[in-house]
């Protein structure tokens, strides 16, 4: 498909290189279909109307996380919302809502991680107490 390094030939001036005339330059598309062309290098700027999509499209998702009471992965998704949109105070709120809700139903990210370590440390100290006793 594309030209070998010997097909192309060098012409009388130093480091002019011409391509034969049955070679052709390959376009943007056949370059990204080989991944030889960064997305963002020619793609057109997103609008508007398409952000608002995306933005849409993440809160009803995470709503429907929290529905189905996947709440870690909810406020996983609204941290990636607000990091995106931090001027956007519905976010700001949901986020904090979730995050109540969670302390609510004692399934607060950071008490989590506080009983798992308790927990783990007790495992420790057992493992020890195991392992010293023949």
């Amino acid at each position: 498909m594309f030209g070998t390094e010997e097909s192309v030939e060098e012409s009388e001036q130093e480091g002019v290189f011409t391509l034969p005339e049955d070679e052709t330059i390959p376009s943007f598309e056949e370059l990204n279909q080989f991944g030889m062309a960064g997305e963002d290098a020619l793609s057109p700027v997103a609008d508007e109307d398409t952000l608002l999509e995306t933005r849409d499209e993440l809160l009803s998702k995470a709503d429907a996380l929290v529905k189905d009471e996947r709440y870690l992965e909810a406020l996983e998704l609204y941290r990636e919302l607000t990091h995106k949109y931090p001027d956007d105070r519905m976010i700001l709120q949901k986020k904090e809502e979730l995050k109540a809700l969670m302390k609510m139903l004692g399934k607060d990210p950071d008490v989590l991680v506080d009983r798992f370590e308790n927990f783990l440390n007790g495992l420790k100290g057992r493992r020890d107490e195991f392992f010293r006793n023949p």
